[in-house]
């Protein structure tokens, strides 16, 4: 988050009111001058599944590197404080997880808000892609507008940690999808949820 606080309380109350409540919300506000700050440690004051982090201005990268290193969940999955989700994003997601072992994970549709304008994006149906059918996943989604961006995704801890897979804070455009190209490496299988 940096200067967010115009929706930082939105993108925070949308984690609060998940039906899934077993998660870890790390903030990590990347040196904001305006309330940003405050806000992250009036919420991690209030709730012990909040981490408020505060580090000096680097970029989207750094503070998403900074969040990676503090995060203990078995999933990460990424918000900027412009973003929303629904009640029912992570719960999709460990019921969808529940049956099958796979290293990524993404919905069939997510929804995006440009210009007032709100559209339900459809990526693909809900399937399972096994590691002896990880090469027809990568050619249905390498080239996905899902694919180039983190949100909406999910990545395992371990593998980010133990292949020190981390946003290149020289990069200003495109650095999500170089992080999601990196962490394909280690895919054996992906499932798309719903």
């Amino acid at each position: 988050a940096y200067k967010a606080e115009s929706t930082l309380k939105r993108c925070v109350e949308s984690v609060i009111s998940q039906s899934y409540n077993d998660w870890e919300l790390i903030l990590v506000d990347d040196g904001s001058t305006d309330t940003t700050p405050s806000i992250c440690d009036e919420y991690a004051s209030k709730d012990n599944r909040i981490i408020a982090l505060h580090k000096e201005n680097g970029g989207v990268s750094s503070a998403r590197n900074f969040g990676i290193e503090k995060a203990s969940g078995d999933w990460i999955t990424f918000l900027d404080a412009d973003d929303e989700i629904e009640s029912s994003f992570l719960s999709y997601f460990v019921e969808g997880s529940a049956n099958d072992d796979f290293q990524l994970s993404f919905y069939s549709d997510y929804i995006s808000v440009y210009n007032g304008e709100k559209r339900v994006n459809y990526v693909g149906k809900g399937e399972f892609f096994p590691k002896n059918r990880i090469n027809l996943f990568l050619e249905k989604y390498i080239d996905s507008p899902i694919l180039k961006a983190v949100h909406s995704n999910f990545f395992l801890t371990k593998i980010i940690k133990e292949k020190s897979i981390r946003f290149d804070s020289k990069i200003r455009a495109g650095e999500d999808h170089v992080f999601v190209l990196d962490y394909l490496l280690y895919v054996d299988a992906a499932k798309v949820i719903r």
